[in-house]
């Protein structure tokens, strides 16, 4: 038969035990989340850029917690009031970075795209739109006028892109008849003989040409 001291000996080990497992029990539940402190402009660095009307442009953002440390995992929404984007909404990479894809609205000037994520200082992407390439040609006088050989009259032209804003483009002149008339590379006209000519004007790949 065992001793007493011996059946404690048995016993003291399992309430040991017991009391481990209790101590370590509750603790299974996942942390909480870190909390979204800022967001950075990656792609375009600084969050400006210049583009063309109506072009895509690739936006990507990193977001971190106060620590700097990349958050994955993350919803950030996109908002813009020109154009619009591929997702409204992306969710964080393993770097912490979201990417939407930017098309810039129709009208040049400034244009602007905010991203948010969770209570973290939004982010404005900021973009110049430029006019895309001409795509129209309009001649200011579009009219006949009758003039006398040797008279010199001024042509003017208006060069709009698709969407209708103002582009930049060479003007090249020309008339229909150079023995009646000729234009030189500013829009300077000037009858030599009688007859009927027209103004020519090309820009691009626009053309127009005024009535004789």
């Amino acid at each position: 038969m065992l001793s007493s001291s011996h059946r404690v000996a048995v016993v003291l080990p399992l309430v040991s035990l017991v009391s481990l497992l209790a101590a370590c029990g509750g603790g299974g539940g996942e942390q909480p989340a870190a909390t979204p402190a800022s967001i950075t402009a990656v792609e375009p660095p600084g969050g400006t850029l210049s583009a063309v009307v109506g072009s895509p442009v690739a936006v990507r953002v990193r977001v971190a917690d106060a620590q700097g440390n990349a958050l994955r995992g993350v919803p950030v929404s996109w908002s813009t009031f020109a154009g619009g984007v591929s997702a409204t909404s992306s969710t964080t990479d393993v770097g912490g970075v979201a990417t939407t894809t930017w098309t810039l609205g129709p009208a040049a000037g400034t244009q602007s795209l905010s991203a948010t994520a969770g209570s973290a200082p939004s982010l404005t992407f900021t973009a110049t739109a430029t006019a895309d390439r001409a795509a129209t040609v309009t001649i200011a006088r579009d009219t006949t006028i009758a003039l006398v050989p040797g008279a010199r009259v001024r042509f003017t032209a208006t060069v709009r892109d698709r969407y209708g804003n103002p582009a930049s483009a060479i003007v090249r002149w020309s008339t229909s008849d150079v023995n009646v008339a000729s234009i030189d590379s500013v829009g300077n006209f000037q009858a030599f003989n009688a007859g009927a000519v027209s103004v020519i004007a090309v820009a691009d790949t626009a053309r127009a040409r005024s009535p004789p």
